[in-house]
C-alpha cells in the first residue's frame, strides 16, 4: 500500500488540492514532504528517503523536474 508521498510542486495551491486528493482516497497517506524547486528536489533526494511515491510536476520555475 502507498502510504509515503513526496510532492514536487511550486505551486502551492496545486500542491495543497493534490494532498487534499490523496488524504480523500487513502487518510493514511503521509507526505513526508513538499518540495517547490529542481534545487529542493536534488537536495532532498541526494539524501535518501523511504517515499513509496513521488508526485512531480514537470515544469518547475527553476527547471524540468526530470
Amino acid at each position: 500500500m502507498i502510504n509515503k508521498v513526496v510532492i514536487v510542486e511550486d505551486e502551492t495551491a496545486a500542491a495543497a488540492n493534490l494532498r487534499s486528493m490523496l488524504k480523500n482516497i487513502n487518510p493514511d497517506v503521509e507526505v513526508l514532504e513538499v518540495l517547490e524547486s529542481v534545487e529542493e528536489a536534488v537536495d532532498f533526494f541526494s539524501k535518501g528517503t523511504d517515499a513509496d511515491v513521488v508526485f512531480m510536476d514537470i515544469h518547475l520555475a527553476d527547471g524540468d523536474s526530470f
